[in-house]
């Protein structure tokens, strides 16, 4: 019997905890309008208001989508959203200032990425599909 002991006290523990996936991430999508119009191009990115990891995405043709292996965990998010475009200047690189590169600039407000009023409320059950209206 007492060759038992370990083992069933193993299966009692797997059957208490559960097999699957246990990182509590969620799948989350939407849609992001600047102006009335599909967000052509961008970056969300999530941060928790509490504890947990952040997440991220590209935005394309005003979609975005994050998996659930990639997801925020339940709870209220802050929302920064960021989409750059070239503004037609050559300025020198960074890494090697006698290289020139494109300037690029956010053309989006910037109350939408730094201090961003935006908030996503992730729920641990049910959908999680968001709607951004960006204004000028």
């Amino acid at each position: 019997m007492r060759d038992l002991v370990g083992p069933l006290t193993l299966l009692s523990l797997l059957a208490v905890l559960g097999c699957g996936d246990s990182s509590g991430r969620r799948e989350v999508s939407g849609t992001v309008t600047f102006a009335g119009e599909p967000l052509k191009e961008g970056r969300l990115s999530l941060r928790p208001l509490g504890q947990g990891p952040s997440a991220g995405c590209e935005i394309v043709d005003g979609q975005f989508h994050i998996p659930s292996h990639h997801g925020p965990k339940p709870g209220e998010h802050k929302v920064s959203i960021q989409a750059y475009q070239e503004t037609g200047r050559m300025i020198a690189s960074a890494s090697d200032p006698r290289n020139k590169v494109a300037e690029v600039a956010n053309k989006l407000p910037s109350k939408y990425a730094f201090n961003s009023p935006l908030r996503m409320d992730v729920v641990s059950e049910g959908d999680n599909y968001f709607e951004f209206d960006l204004e000028n």
